[in-house]
């Protein structure tokens, strides 16, 4: 085991029963592995969008929603080849494809997610020739879509040295002209105070932290009897600006959903629209 190993897993070892007490602490590392997530995202696929009926979670959805509609709508072409990269159970794509319908004629649409329990469901609410297993760092596509989402965090779980090549597959799927839109989990000082942020107790770094947990919010084993962990990336002022204009993306907008509760207990989100010129 190399050294990076070594750190993850006394890392986890850490976080683990601190966990079970804290809904979210922060690490510097990426202590959730790809198959984490994947066995993360595939045990919950069948109540996943339940999930968007607590508070926060529908607070921040329908302020999304409301942003697309207000800001990518009106910059839709009148055909449009969609592109869903990370579409979980598919319920998100369906709306997504009702707000394109509302101003566009839909020539196209395709769908992947890297959860085979996500692929399942979505497949059952899409259809099956629409669905597919895939990743957004292997693509393979030239110039097919004129409109891609990859939305609700993403680039938050991929790999921190694989973002460029999953931005240059997404520019490389893009046509010439379409759009590309994306959000992720910004920078909130308020959220990281209100978990403990630190930088002197161990409590800190980009990743936030926690277990997978059920509806009644018990944490999802693994196949050994163990909590899942997850991380989501937080990106600094800047950092996904810089990372989509390396790319070859222009930004034609950026907004910050913005939270309001009192409790802090929504976390801000950047939302971009992208243009391949």
């Amino acid at each position: 085991m190399d050294n990076s190993s070594n750190r993850i897993q006394s890392e986890r070892a850490r976080l683990s029963p601190k966990l079970l007490d804290h809904p979210y602490l922060f690490t510097p590392f990426p202590v959730a592995s790809s198959q984490d997530k994947r066995q993360g995202y595939s045990k919950r696929a069948g109540s996943y969008s339940s999930g968007n009926l607590v508070e926060d979670k529908a607070y921040r959805y329908k302020m999304v929603q409301q942003a697309l509609s207000d800001h990518l709508i009106p910059l839709l072409p009148p055909v449009v080849r969609y592109f869903d990269v990370g579409c979980a159970d598919g319920k998100r794509t369906q709306d997504f494809i009702k707000l394109i319908e509302s101003k566009s004629k839909l020539e196209r649409v395709a769908a992947i997610d890297y959860s085979q329990g996500m692929v399942e469901q979505a497949k059952m609410l899409l259809g099956e020739d629409i669905v597919d297993h895939g990743d957004v760092t292997n693509l393979g596509f030239d110039g097919e879509f004129n409109v891609i989402s990859l939305m609700y965090m993403v680039l938050g779980n991929v790999p921190e040295d694989s973002l460029p090549t999953a931005l240059d597959q997404i520019y490389s799927a893009t046509e010439p002209g379409g759009l590309a839109c994306l959000n992720e989990l910004g920078w909130d000082p308020h959220f990281l105070a209100e978990n403990g942020y630190d930088s002197n107790n161990g409590n800190h770094g980009k990743y936030m932290v926690y277990f997978v947990r059920d509806p009644e919010g018990k944490p999802i084993t693994n196949d050994q009897g163990k909590p899942i962990f997850f991380t989501q990336r937080m990106f600094r002022p800047g950092e996904l600006q810089s990372l989509t204009s390396d790319a070859g993306f222009e930004i034609v907008h950026q907004q910050k959903i913005i939270p309001t509760d009192p409790r802090r207990r929504f976390k801000l989100e950047e939302l971009l629209i992208l243009r391949k010129n």
